[in-house]
């Protein structure tokens, strides 16, 4: 959607413009993104562009009915991958995998070439990755119980573990089992060593994990591999880190990123066998205790975050790409290697570059943020680690400005020149209100926000949206959504309060044990502080947000702060979320509040429903939620919405039959927002439709 010719956004042109490009992957075959355009297709389409010459169009790849979406830990991640022109992705509706050659001529793909490659009963599927060599495809396999047929009541846990699928026969063998989850499994070039993170309950992704490792061996007879097996490769087990993204060179050593050192940044370990295998006296001596023969190097040493919180899996913050230099005169070839590499500065992604002409062990040069028209890249994605001398380097990924939402983008560098186009243009409009970034510093700690000013009134009502997760961020490109508010009479603030991710490992451990505390104090503080500063109406203050967002407005309404709250999916319970939640995040409570056990009174005190009370005034409140939200289920609002009511509050609710956790049918987003327009309208928040708007 191209909206130029507009100044002022219609609900419908901000639900259009929430089409959602995700997973870009370049290949040998063309490039290749995900897309979610609600309005046109409730699943998620494939869309490829063949690399056969220029001036191909992009395409939808699989036919109607088809999507491609994992399920896995219920928020996914990457579910497609291919090699030599045969395409593997998990199936929306089934959460298999499915398979299919692309055709010669490109062209979408005929529903009777489309194969079964898994029929695991009650399992899903996520992050498939094929051997370089050998026909297997690794995946998380996530295996649910099914209810008991007359209680229907489930027994049995969720078991997550790695497997090992033939391409050809569909042979499935169980690699590794016995750990929580799992995430990440990566080939080195050679095939010779398979490595992956894991990690168990209590830990998140982003609190701590183990990369482990084994030596691959064609024979998978002796599966699944035993703990006694498994090579540690970082951390030891005296450390804490929460490490990620693990990956190889085109020379066999390993690469991940890791917080070890405050900040989540890329290191480098040499591997033990390289790409040359084992020797015939290592291959005698299988009790080897590591993988690794030397200690991790910070290839990229900064005092920022290189990485977002992985809450899905694929996530691609880096690539790492090597050339050979050729021989000049006396001088003999050596390895050029180009790192190109999302660094988070003040809530800000920008892609950096380093080059070391003679090895990673040698002299280089950094360029900072080389695309400055962007303030948000990610998941990068090379066709090849490895290309030859005066080869010109290709990166795909995806960008974002503050004019400009999320786009496919593809990079060339060439002769020190960098250059980009679009891919998929995203959304784009030509009068908006660019944030401001707002750090606000005190003696204890600082708060972070992305403020977005009313341009025609200094002094206008605030918005304070408060992202999910909580261990997430505010999004520091275009967001239709915030640009509409802003029209209608809203300054917005994007709040990144403490225990946000892109502000290091501190930044994000303010928040432990501190959920409902940190998060709403900061909101105040930032309140105030804009107020203070005459940037808005301190008496005219609302709170949104989703998730553990809408947790935060909830918590807000039940201590009577600010004016209005909406909440969209929020935690009103905290006790019977840490029973009834999903397996992914069926700990993570023990991080944000503490042992439910060891602290039941501080999970009452911070739960909403548990600590409402007759108050002398409490705001208005407005509740949307999905039937099938199995993340935050849907008791957590109709418990709370009839004790408001009973008590003499003003709550009203709405309830999505066909949505779980975040609301994706194109009907139900413009009525979700047209709904929070009008109650804000009708409480004399924002001026009603007949009086002139912000512009």
């Amino acid at each position: 959607m191209n909206n130029t010719d507009i100044s002022l956004i219609s609900p419908e042109q901000v639900v259009r413009g929430q089409a959602q490009l995700s997973f870009p992957l370049l290949t040998q075959e063309g490039q290749f993104w995900l897309q979610h355009h609600a309005e046109e297709n409730p699943l998620t389409d494939l869309i490829w562009i063949p690399d056969s010459g220029h001036g191909q169009e992009a395409m939808t790849l699989l036919p109607e009915g088809y999507g491609v979406r994992s399920k896995v830990h219920e928020y996914g991640g990457m579910p497609y991958t291919l090699a030599e022109n045969q395409l593997f992705w998990v199936d929306e509706h089934s959460q298999q995998i499915l398979t299919a050659f692309l055709s010669d001529s490109p062209t979408t793909l005929k529903a009777s070439v489309i194969k079964p490659l898994t029929q695991q009963k009650n399992a899903r599927y996520g992050e498939p990755v094929l051997h370089p060599c050998a026909p297997w495809l690794i995946a998380i396999e996530e295996l649910h119980p099914e209810p008991d047929d007359l209680t229907g009541q489930v027994s049995a846990d969720v078991i997550n573990q790695l497997v090992a699928i033939h391409i050809n026969t569909g042979r499935r063998q169980v690699l590794v089992t016995g750990a929580d989850f799992y995430s990440s499994p990566r080939f080195s070039p050679d095939g010779n060593q398979l490595i992956w993170i894991e990690w168990n309950h209590p830990d998140q992704p982003w609190t701590s994990t183990r990369l482990k490792g084994i030596q691959w061996q064609e024979d998978l007879s002796a599966v699944p591999w035993q703990s006694e097996q498994l090579m540690a490769i970082f951390p030891s087990y005296h450390q804490t880190s929460a490490v990620q993204q693990p990956g190889f060179t085109d020379q066999g050593e390993i690469l991940f990123i890791s917080d070890h050192e405050g900040f989540w940044n890329l290191y480098l370990c040499q591997s033990k066998y390289g790409r040359r295998g084992k020797s015939e006296s290592e291959a005698e001596n299988t009790d080897t205790a590591a993988l690794v023969s030397s200690l991790p190097v910070n290839l990229y040493p900064v005092q920022a975050d290189c990485a977002s919180a992985p809450w899905q899996f694929g996530n691609s913050h880096y690539q790492l790409l090597s050339r050979c230099t050729k021989k000049q005169n006396d001088k003999p070839a050596s390895s050029e290697y180009r790192l190109y590499i999302c660094v988070c500065r003040q809530g800000l992604w920008q892609l950096d570059k380093r080059i070391w002409s003679e090895g990673l062990t040698g002299p280089s040069v950094t360029e900072q943020n080389c695309l400055p028209e962007f303030s948000s890249i990610s998941f990068l994605s090379s066709a090849s680690c490895a290309m030859e001398a005066g080869e010109r380097i290709k990166l795909s990924f995806l960008a974002a400005s503050p004019a400009i939402s999320p786009s496919v983008v593809m990079l060339s560098d060439h002769n020190a020149r960098i250059s980009f186009e679009y891919q998929r243009r995203g959304t784009e409009l030509d009068s908006v209100v660019y944030p401001e970034r707002v750090r606000l510093k005190l003696p204890e700690h600082s708060v972070y926000g992305l403020f977005y000013p009313c341009l025609n009134n200094p002094t206008a009502p605030l918005m304070i949206n408060v992202h999910g997760g909580p261990t997430s961020c505010a999004f520091p490109g275009l967001q239709p959504q915030i640009q509409f508010w802003c029209q209608q009479g809203f300054s917005v603030l994007d709040l990144n309060h403490r225990g946000s991710t892109g502000f290091g490992r501190a930044y994000r451990e303010q928040l432990k044990h501190q959920w409902g505390e940190a998060d709403l104090e900061d909101a105040r503080l930032m309140a105030h502080y804009l107020a203070s500063q005459g940037k808005i109406d301190g008496d005219n203050v609302v709170i949104r947000g989703q998730s553990a967002g809408g947790y935060c407005a909830l918590r807000a309404a039940t201590l009577g702060y600010f004016t209005a709250a909406v909440s969209l999916y929020g935690i009103s319970d905290l006790k019977l979320l840490a029973q009834s939640t999903h397996k992914f995040e069926s700990h993570y409570l023990h991080w944000l509040i503490g042992h439910p056990e060891h602290h039941s009174m501080r999970y009452q005190f911070r739960s909403p429903l548990l600590s409402l009370r007759e108050e002398k005034q409490l705001p208005d409140l407005l509740l949307f939620q999905g039937k099938k939200d199995r993340i935050v289920p849907i008791d957590q609002m109709t418990r709370f919405a009839q004790l408001y009511r009973a008590l003499g509050y003003q709550c009203e609710t709405f309830v999505y039959e066909d949505e779980a956790h975040g609301f994706r049918q194109y009907g139900n987003r413009l009525h979700q927002l047209q709904t929070e327009l009008f109650f804000y309208q009708s409480r004399g928040i924002l001026p009603d439709a007949k009086k002139k708007k912000c512009t």
